[in-house]
């Protein structure tokens, strides 16, 4: 409260403004903790120009002929394999040499989007071109820039929020669930790229996708709106606005060209949030016939999940749909692959040296587990519909999860986002809430208990290791059969990145590098000679 009136207070870069005690004056608050014009700091301190056909040649030059294409018809040569930059935000030095790595070596290609690592991303890149632009380390008109806007999280999301609660809203906004929005209507777009543009640190960006609009189609099945038929049409409708708009970021020199990055465009047709290359094609010819700038499709594309390279019911495959168009095919996820309902990274585990017996560990665990209940619980005032019981109960949990766990991946995705956050709060609610005797008792038990579960992660890593080293001799296998000798004593990795490069019809395959031998594979697999036939070893993989 505030002079008696409830407040609210809008911070950022832990600094917060004035009280807002008038529902009027939040929009003004907002509005100036994030600014929906930046053209003036842009103007000052952004790099000029885009890419070039001259430029992204110099570039290119330093990898082999082989290792590079043309995107699409636009003049522009990109490196075969491109810097991915999910996960990759500027507070990690190692992902930092690892973009400097692959520029200085002729990766030219970088993707990257909004929402990732909440911006941050974008900063990276953004610093790594200014810093190497000022060392004439590289010039703008080298690069190709892909970046993609839709998701609306993180700070975006509260931002938004706010903007709703105060009679505001966004238009056209798919509220898909609790801290994930998204968006793909102009005033989003224009906002968005505003916000790109700043933290890039450039003028143009040379390539803006839609990102995963599919949400408007799993929002409308979730919630059983409509026949699919008119989901479908207003769905195609969105889009058709949102390339009119983009149309005129070209005109305005934002953008050079635009396109989407879709995971469901390789989905079934009957599927709900399936979407369709020649309805977005359609679209862009309704924005703009004849003149439209819609030159990118971004998909998933692996070893194991390759549809996009087959004919589907005697109609061309959606690469070449795409070929005939002049629209470049950006393949995303080449090293993750879903098959039957799990991931499998299509990399050699790392096994762990040394792990302690699973039921030997588990064993410790479930005692601890006891312990805890039987000497802390007791004197532990619980509410909120809390049992002591569930507290600390992985002993239990993680031996209903070990038979479903297929690979390693998966089992690092349960620990990391499961596990972690789960027993992160269990432990940070207790260590405030006890004091004295009794917390000194917890922090003796938390730290065995801590050491025993960390065994029992480490035996679940040599466990998942080993199942996913079993699937992946099958892989292994089936594609050896369909590569030149020469490829068969290289790693897993390259195998698959030389085979995915080889695709016709693959522009580029978008590699997520976050460290320097991520770059040197994308590098060893560029200079290994392609595969002749990429379409039986991943036909022989579809049947695997």
């Amino acid at each position: 409260m505030v002079s008696g009136k409830a407040a609210l207070y809008v911070c950022q870069n832990f600094t917060c403004a004035a009280p807002v005690t008038e529902v009027a004056d939040l929009e003004r608050a907002l509005a100036a903790a994030v600014p929906t014009r930046a053209s003036q700091s842009i103007a000052r301190s952004a790099l000029a120009g885009r890419a070039t056909a001259e430029g992204t040649r110099r570039r290119t030059e330093r990898l082999a002929t082989h290792a590079r294409n043309e995107l699409a018809d636009s003049g522009l040569l990109v490196s075969g394999i491109g810097f991915g930059s999910y996960r990759v935000d500027d507070q990690h030095p190692e992902q930092r040499a690892a973009l400097e790595h692959a520029l200085r070596a002729g990766i030219n290609l970088i993707d990257t989007a909004s929402n990732y690592a909440d911006g941050r991303s974008e900063r990276l890149i953004g610093e790594v071109l200014l810093d190497a632009s000022d060392k004439r380390e590289l010039e703008r008109s080298e690069v190709v820039l892909v970046t993609k806007i839709g998701y609306v999280q993180n700070q975006d999301y509260e931002v938004f929020n706010a903007r709703k609660a105060i009679g505001k809203p966004m238009p056209e906004m798919v509220e898909y669930g609790e801290g994930l929005w998204h968006c793909i209507h102009p005033e989003w777009l224009a906002d968005q790229l505003t916000r790109s543009l700043e933290r890039l640190g450039v003028e143009t960006v040379d390539v803006l996708l839609l990102h995963n609009p599919e949400y408007f189609l799993a929002d409308a099945a979730k919630r059983g709106q409509g026949p699919l038929g008119t989901v479908r049409d207003e769905f195609y409708r969105r889009l058709e606005q949102a390339f009119r708009h983009l149309e005129t970021e070209v005109e305005r020199g934002r953008i050079a060209y635009y396109g989407v990055s879709s995971n469901t465009a390789t989905g079934a047709p009957a599927a709900r949030d399936t979407t369709e290359f020649a309805r977005m094609w359609a679209a862009a010819e309704a924005a703009a016939p004849g003149k439209h700038h819609f030159r990118v499709l971004q998909l998933p594309l692996n070893l194991l999940e390759s549809s996009a390279a087959f004919e589907q019911g005697g109609a061309p495959s959606l690469l070449q749909q795409a070929q005939a168009r002049h629209v470049a095919v950006l393949a995303n996820r080449p090293l993750n692959a879903i098959r039957g309902g799990s991931i499998l990274r299509l990399v050699d585990p790392n096994r762990p040296e040394k792990a302690p017996k699973f039921e030997f560990i588990r064993g410790n665990l479930l005692a601890l587990e006891r312990e805890f209940r039987e000497t802390i619980a007791p004197s532990l005032e619980l509410g909120g519909g809390l049992e002591a019981d569930d507290l600390f109960a992985w002993g239990d949990r993680i031996l209903e999860i070990e038979p479903r766990v297929s690979s390693l991946v998966q089992w690092e995705e349960i620990e990391a986002h499961v596990i972690a956050p789960e027993l992160g709060k269990v432990l940070k609610g207790l260590d405030n809430a006890l004091s004295g005797e009794l917390a000194e008792r917890f922090r003796d038990f938390r730290g065995r208990y801590l050491r025993d579960l960390e065994g029992l992660f480490l035996a679940m890593r040599h466990l998942a290791a080993e199942r996913s080293a079993g699937r992946l001799r099958s892989v292994r296998g089936a594609l050896e059969a369909h590569l030149e000798p020469t490829l068969s004593a290289e790693p897993l990795v390259r195998q698959a990145l030389v085979t995915l490069r080889a695709v016709p019809g693959l522009s580029s395959v978008l590699l997520g590098a976050r460290s320097v031998p991520y770059v040197d594979d994308a590098l060893a697999a560029l200079a290994l000679p392609k595969p002749k036939d990429p379409l039986a070893a991943l036909a022989a993989l579809r049947e695997n």
